[in-house]
């Protein structure tokens, strides 16, 4: 199971399709651990919009979630949204579950107990990660050493282009951060983390049936406040990092990972200022919230892409509210979990590509999203599942031939030489399924009789032939007995002058097959010259 797999009824661990494609190559520990079948994960990597119309994607995909969950009633949830690279949130979803699922949590602990548990995972996260990244730290710094002191970047590499491509590289390696939003259910309490500005919401339905949706995390951006007035105290120009939009490499003043605010911010001339590093990795941890009291409800964590996209797609002020409606719709659509999140990520993608695809100029970061939920009704609007059974068709063959005032005629098909039937099998019997003449109406009659006789005289300049009998019929009402009779004289029908024997036997020839005939017995010629007297009749008149 990987840590972005999709969750299913069978405990399997098959992502879905467009998952696949985001999931890295190498095993990894947490494959062995189940899957919260409460749960549903989806995603969609990053997309930028081409002048040509098309989209594709911009770099790989960089976020990482998991939903676990343990035997004795403990379950994990996780997203991991990583910038400038995935390594920081492919180890922080790697570590962050062995820092809590292998034996750390107990029955009967207290809050303050759990809260510590999870400060000080996250905290070992943060210090593993760096450690990691050792080696590069060290061949950077070596490089760096053997470069005269007060040197601009312009003149080293126009001097020292080796040692300054090395460095380059170096610096790629190390880069990037992520952010992390966590939620553990044990004994039956729900705990919360945030470091940066991806989500979590708490969505329950009030006793008027209307969805409560609560924001139950702080983002962790310039657009804090608290947190501006905690890296003035460090000495950095708030107004300048307000001008600028971003603090390093995007907006968050807390994130795991990412060197360049942190260990190396002294390198960053707006940063360098500061008086101990600006960035840091404390998260914001509530809980424990009873799950029974949480009613018909469930638990939203989402990167800051999801809201933000909805919110440049659709201008809305309440992209909280929003996404909690549509997954709430998902949940009573569906009568399981499974795809909620992927088809709400989804719905999402499209909106923002509509509104922007035709737009080249902008794209949509990597979208993560995962749906826990907590005794909301599901299934309540799903279709009901149909298992159509048709009838069967033997002896049934739907015709279209002129009225009789019977309903059906059976034609008992035999051979000249078989009088029992073909192959020695008993006679085949046929019921031609005809409509009833009544149900047509007098209404309805009319219409179709004033409209023939509309297309009999006006539709071809080249009246059809006296000669010969021909029934003709238009549109639905072909094979109702309309044909040129009814058009020129309704007093005069076609059962009038051409008459069947319904019980004539077919032949068949040696093949047994029906042999091709044409034949007159049955012809009333009588009948058919009233209708040529009624022909020249409508004629003259004309």
């Amino acid at each position: 199971m990987d840590a972005i797999g999709t969750p299913d009824t069978t405990g399997s661990s098959t992502p879905s399709p467009n998952r696949k494609m985001l999931q890295r190559s190498d095993v990894s520990w947490t494959d062995d651990l189940p899957q919260c079948q409460l749960s549903d994960v989806g995603v969609a990597s990053n997309m930028v919009y081409l002048a040509d119309g098309r989209a594709t994607e911009a770099y790989p995909y960089e976020d990482r979630a998991f939903n676990f969950a343990t035997d004795n009633d403990c379950y994990l949830y996780g997203v991991f949204d990583g910038y400038d690279g995935s390594r920081a949130a492919h180890f922080s979803a790697e570590r962050l579950p062995a820092e809590l699922l292998l034996g750390q949590l107990t029955p009967h602990m207290t809050h303050k107990s759990v809260k510590n548990i999870l400060k000080q995972a996250l905290s070992v996260v943060e210090r593993g990660f760096f450690e990691s990244i050792d080696n590069e730290l060290a061949k950077k710094t070596h490089l760096q050493s053997q470069l005269p002191e007060r040197l601009t970047p312009d003149i080293a590499e126009k001097h020292y282009p080796v040692i300054v491509k090395q460095i380059k590289a170096l610096n790629d390696a190390i880069k990037g951060g992520t952010t992390a939003v966590v939620a553990l259910v044990v004994n039956n309490n729900l705990y919360v983390a945030n470091v940066g500005d991806s989500r979590a919401l708490l969505c329950q339905r009030d006793q008027q049936g209307r969805l409560d949706v609560k924001q139950i995390t702080v983002n962790h951006d310039i657009n804090n406040e608290h947190e501006l007035n905690r890296l003035s105290r460090l000495g950095l120009n708030v107004e300048k990092i307000m001008e600028r939009g971003k603090l390093g490499m995007n907006e968050c003043t807390r994130c795991i990972g990412d060197y360049g605010v942190k260990g190396g911010y002294k390198e960053n001339e707006a940063l360098r200022s500061a008086t101990s590093e600006p960035v840091i990795a404390a998260p914001d941890i509530i809980g424990g919230i009873p799950i029974s009291e949480i009613e018909g409800g469930f638990l939203v964590l989402m990167s800051d892409d999801v809201y933000k996209s909805l919110e440049q797609a659709n201008a809305t002020k309440n992209a909280n509210g929003d996404i909690a409606a549509m997954i709430s719709h998902e949940l009573l659509c569906k009568s399981q979990i499974t795809g909620v999140a992927q088809k709400v990520i989804d719905q999402i993608a499209y909106l923002h590509r509509r509104a922007f695809g035709k737009i080249h100029t902008l794209s949509r970061g990597d979208i993560t999203l995962v749906v826990r939920n907590i005794n909301h009704p599901t299934g309540t609007k799903a279709l009901p599942v149909l298992c159509p059974v048709l009838p069967d068709p033997a002896g049934m063959h739907p015709v279209s031939v002129p009225y009789t005032k019977r309903n059906s005629t059976e034609l008992r098909v035999k051979g000249p030489d078989r009088p029992e039937g073909l192959n020695g099998k008993p006679p085949v019997t046929l019921s031609l399924v005809m409509p009833h003449p009544n149900t047509a109406t007098s209404q309805g009659a009319t219409t179709r009789s004033n409209l023939l006789h509309h297309m009999g005289r006006s539709s071809s300049s080249t009246p059809p032939s006296d000669d010969t009998p021909t029934n003709i019929g238009f549109g639905p009402d072909a094979g109702m007995g309309l044909g040129v009779a009814s058009m020129h004289s309704p007093e005069v029908s076609s059962e009038d002058y051409y008459q069947t024997d319904s019980n004539e036997p077919i032949q068949l020839d040696d093949d047994n097959k029906v042999a091709p005939y044409v034949s007159f017995a049955s012809f009333d010629e009588e009948a058919w010259m009233k209708l040529r007297t009624a022909r020249k009749d409508s004629k003259s008149i004309k």
